[in-house]
């Protein structure tokens, strides 16, 4: 995953009709400034997932007990792991946003394991 702070406002550049996985870029700055867009809003106990087919956020699970995501998570677009999802992406700041792209910039990455897979270097 990659530790990322905001860097530029969003525009128009995502219509209702888009598809965010598919239709979006992860950036003409990539890897310094990327698209990412935000599944899971800081402060929430609910974990979404994207639908890769439909383009939808669907609710994975509710996290039960006091622990909660501590900033926006989420992924780059038009990128894929061993795990077969998205890059996430940990997007650092005060204010929560939810189901959006943003322009954000790397400030750190790192590699995390998950039953085995581990992310690309």
């Amino acid at each position: 995953g990659l530790l990322l702070c905001p860097q530029l406002p969003c525009s128009a550049w995502f219509s209702a009709a888009s598809h965010p996985w598919h239709d979006l870029s992860p950036g003409s700055d990539a890897p310094n400034v990327v698209n990412a867009v935000i599944e899971i809003p800081r402060g929430s106990k609910v974990k979404y997932e994207l639908d890769k087919d439909t383009g939808l956020l669907y609710v994975d699970r509710i996290l039960y007990s006091s622990v909660v995501y501590p900033h926006n998570y989420g992924f780059i677009p038009k990128t894929l792991c061993e795990d077969a999802d998205p890059l996430d992406v940990l997007v650092l700041m005060q204010v929560r946003i939810k189901g959006t792209p943003t322009h954000v910039m790397r400030v750190g990455s790192s590699c995390m394991t998950t039953s085995g897979l581990g992310c690309f270097g």
